[in-house]
């Protein structure tokens, strides 16, 4: 006679569903733990990397409008501003580097070290010579073409800066977003699962002890596993509890990521007003430096501020610099004009300076006509006009 084929023991059963069913919570309980974990401590690097980038490009203009002021002005008071901010940038410039990852701070130290040092001491010569007095040396220093190529060069490098920490947070929001769905559809197969082979196990052990035991050690044994399956559907209720609740903590991590993604957005437009100070170089003449390209949302803030600014001080002149705009089309002609044309109903007259031979060519090439205001190839001479006018 023929041995038939071993069942597996009920036991033997049970104990394999409650190893796999604490497998999977023990999987899904850890995969949401290093999910919270990487987003705590990556989050933070992110927001301290955008902060420092502004602060770098802040301090920058700060010490190249402050080098600029005592070349003009020959005013110790702007060499001691220059100097009290030189140690801040470096700090922040050091910062910024230390937590980007080991290869793009190469590439930001291999590009900003050499044309900070160099824009250092250019400027650092520029002062010198306007501590003895030798104005017209410095300026030349400061508009010198070396000068605006070094300052292109250190720009490249917190562009870089930039570039990367956005789209580590685009990256990271997406990972999150994939790996929210993979956990969502892992858990609800493996739950459809679980409970499929809890029911088969639980029919396997109802047939065994049909076989085995009498009737009434057969209905004992029925509450028995009745009650373990009740207790395991409760262990079970209380899991998925926990995982819906770890699941919603994530929802809500990425929501604070969302709105701290906003905040720096809007840090950054706060950036942009500071992008375009109002400076006042002589008793009612106000000088503009117009940096970056000018849309119609910075276009709006350097409007306002200059009209602000001068009926404030109530100033008879205005010089705008745009030797920071790299290019001036019929847009930002327009802008110009209107500006001016603001400005001589405020009493106030209008001259603009820094425009490069490459953006007259081009504006040449638009027929965009500026007859209404002034022109002058350097701000040193539109600064010497006005001085000799009395302004």
């Amino acid at each position: 006679m023929m041995r038939g084929v071993r069942r597996p023991s009920p036991t033997g059963l049970l104990l394999s569903m409650l190893v796999l069913t604490l497998g999977v919570i023990g999987w899904l309980s850890w995969t949401v733990f290093d999910a919270n974990r990487t987003l705590t401590t990556t989050v933070a690097t992110d927001i301290r990397l955008y902060e420092l980038r502004g602060i770098i490009v802040h301090l920058d203009e700060v010490l190249t409008m402050s080098a600029r002021m005592a070349a003009f002005t020959g005013d110790r008071a702007w060499t001691d501003r220059y100097n009290t901010y030189v140690p801040q940038l470096d700090a922040a410039i050091q910062e910024a580097i230390s937590l980007a990852p080991a290869q793009l701070a190469a590439e930001i130290r291999a590009e900003t070290d050499a044309a900070n040092l160099h824009l250092v001491k250019l400027e650092t010569q520029a002062l010198a010579d306007a501590e003895q007095h030798r104005l017209a040396d410095a300026q030349a220093v400061l508009f010198s073409a070396e000068y605006e190529q070094q300052k292109q060069v250190y720009a490249s490098g917190m562009a870089k800066l930039l570039a990367y920490v956005q789209d580590r947070v685009e990256l990271r929001q997406q990972a999150q977003q994939q790996r929210a769905r993979i956990v969502v559809s892992v858990l609800t197969v493996s739950l459809v699962l679980l409970l499929s082979t809890w029911l088969v196990v639980l029919r396997s052990l109802r047939s065994s002890v049909a076989v085995r035991e009498a009737l009434l050690v057969t209905q004992a044994r029925e509450q028995t596993l009745e009650q373990t399956r009740s207790q395991q559907e409760l262990v079970i209720a209380e899991r998925t509890a926990e995982l819906r609740e770890a699941l919603r903590a994530i929802e809500e991590r990425e929501a604070l990521l969302t709105d701290s993604v906003r905040d720096l957005r809007q840090s950054e437009a706060t950036i942009r007003e500071l992008s375009a100070p109002v400076l006042s170089v002589l008793p009612g003449v106000l000088v503009v430096p117009m940096i970056g390209v000018l849309d119609a949302e910075r276009a709006q803030i350097f409007g306002d501020q200059v009209l602000s600014q001068v009926q404030q001080q109530r100033s008879r002149a205005v010089i705008l610099d745009v030797t920071g705009v790299p290019i001036i089309d019929t847009h930002v002609a327009g802008l110009l004009v209107n500006v001016a044309s603001a400005l001589r109903l405020l009493g106030a007259e209008t001259l603009l300076v820094g425009i490069r031979p490459e953006i007259a060519q081009t504006m040449v090439a638009l027929n965009i006509d500026l007859q209404s205001i002034r022109v002058y190839p350097r701000l040193r001479e539109a600064v010497q006009v006005l001085g000799a006018r009395g302004m």
